[in-house]
């Protein structure tokens, strides 16, 4: 029933797209990071601060270290 509705659709296909390009960035900042560094413990640092940033604005996710203290019970 969702996907006969038009807007939904529209709103599926552009969270699709938009999280292609968001998987194409972190990988392009890591290959940026590796390239120029060279320093395998440089790009786990970003990689650590990435997924860390990211953990951290998921409001859906209650199950992360962090996020059962910072959200209210629902």
């Amino acid at each position: 029933p969702a996907l006969e509705s038009r807007n939904f659709r529209l709103y599926i296909g552009g969270q699709a797209v938009s999280l292609i390009g968001t998987s194409m960035q972190q990988v392009a900042v890591a290959w940026l990071v590796y390239r120029l560094t060279q320093s395998p413990l440089a790009l786990g640092a970003v990689a650590f601060a990435t997924e860390r940033a990211t953990a951290s604005i998921r409001p859906a996710e209650r199950h992360t270290p962090f996020g059962s203290d910072v959200l209210p019970e629902v």
